[in-house]
């Protein structure tokens, strides 16, 4: 089938797939409430907004990219198979299938910061021109510079602390990988080779809230090291980050940093 490989396309085949998920768990939670017969705290109206979320966003890529027929076949077959894929998935591996979830976020962040810097360039989708860095003036030595601050703050923090020296044994090979990462987000250097949302559920003490303190020392170490307009780059990404890493390891929406 001769597909076209841009971003319109890439996120037409996906939407599919990412509003799977969000029925899914809001069928599973909804026959659970009814057998433990018992309210279930709005997450089964939460979930299915999130599939809800899925659909418009693929009704929104339909038009622009206006598949083929037979490219809406295969969506629908695709989708067809993997909804019953993920629901037997869930059964019986939920914490795989929550990976899954958070694989799906960690792509659709990628795929959308890609459509999004193509729209502000003005750049015809296809042939993709080559990434550009976030900022002329950012550099790796700055990034070096952000992370060894961010983690001095994460060290002295009375929450995060702990956390991270349970499974950190040697800070430098881990501030290093950071620096790779950050790396890929700002400059587009492909230096990260790595799945962020598994490495994160090893860190067992985490809550949803942590989050939060976690984004505030991010941001002011950014702002300590950085100025102003390449600081509030690096939150923004940040804050993308934060909400797909929350999503992948408790399911949670966007956005919620309160809940424990």
């Amino acid at each position: 089938m001769p597909v076209r490989l841009d971003v319109d396309q890439s996120c037409v085949h996906a939407h599919p797939f990412t509003g799977a998920p969000g029925m899914v768990g809001g069928l599973l939670r909804h026959l659970q409430s009814l057998r433990q017969i018992r309210d279930d705290r709005c997450w089964i109206s939460e979930l299915l907004d999130e599939a809800e979320n899925g659909r418009m966003h693929l009704m929104t890529f339909v038009q622009i990219a206006q598949p083929t027929q037979l490219e809406r076949y295969v969506i629908m077959f695709t989708q067809a198979v993997f909804y019953n894929f993920y629901f037997f998935l869930y059964l019986l591996a939920p914490r795989t299938a929550h990976r899954v979830v958070g694989y799906l976020e960690e792509e659709a962040v990628a795929s959308y910061t890609q459509y999004l810097e193509e729209i502000d360039a003005a750049r015809p989708a296809s042939p993709q021109p080559p990434r550009q860095p976030a900022h002329p003036d950012i550099s790796e030595q700055m990034i070096e510079r952000l992370v060894r601050h961010f983690y001095g703050r994460v060290r002295a923090d009375l929450v995060l602390a702990p956390i991270f020296d349970r499974v950190v044994d040697d800070r430098e090979p881990r501030l290093q990988t950071m620096m790779a990462f950050w790396s890929s987000v700002m400059l587009m250097s492909g230096r990260f080779k790595g799945q962020p949302v598994p490495k994160h559920k090893a860190l067992s003490r985490v809550a949803p809230r942590d989050f939060e303190i976690w984004l505030n020392l991010f941001r002011l170490s950014a702002h300590a090291v950085c100025p102003d307009d390449i600081a509030e780059l690096f939150v923004e990404r940040a804050e993308r980050i934060a909400e797909s890493l929350k999503r992948g390891m408790f399911g949670l929406a966007a956005g919620d940093f309160n809940q424990t």
